[in-house]
Formats: structure tokens, C-alpha cells, sequence
């Protein structure tokens, strides 16, 4: 992240109440945050019991936006 307020952000989510210097994240400093952004998402439509020898696949594509709205719900966002 090159964003400064990001960084912020994402400090207060992995380091909660603690104190770090966000200038060893930026420049020459060997600390990074990254941010990753999935380009695609599945889940598993068959339990271990449903298996068979001869299953080839067990995912079903989920659409990114229903991510986002599941994600916004639980965060208290209904509208986002």
C-alpha cells in the first residue's frame, strides 16, 4: 500500500491498540502492508461424505458482489 490512511487502516487491523511507526512501511523501510483483491471466489458444494472416487469437482463459482454484500452485512452495512 502506498496510501498512507490505508496503511493507517490496515495497521489498526493486524496491530489493535499498539503503538508502530507507519514511516517503516513506506520508502527504504523493509516493512510492506499489501492488500489483496480476489478476482474470483468458490465454495465447496459437496461435504467430505459426498465425495466419491470418481469426483472431479466440488465448487461452485460465488459472485464477488455477493461477497461484498455478505461482507457489508456483517460489518452493519446493509446498504453497501
Amino acid at each position: 500500500m502506498a496510501d498512507r490512511g490505508e496503511a493507517r487502516r490496515a495497521h489498526e487491523l493486524i496491530y489493535p491498540g499498539q503503538d508502530v511507526d507507519l514511516e517503516a512501511f513506506f520508502g527504504d523501510g523493509l516493512r510492506r502492508f499489501y492488500r489483496a483483491r480476489p478476482i474470483q471466489a468458490w465454495l465447496n458444494c459437496l461435504s467430505e461424505q459426498q465425495l466419491e472416487p470418481s469426483t472431479v469437482d466440488m465448487r461452485v463459482e460465488v459472485p464477488l458482489e455477493d461477497l461484498r454484500a455478505a461482507r457489508a452485512r456483517i460489518a452493519g452495512n446493509p446498504a453497501a
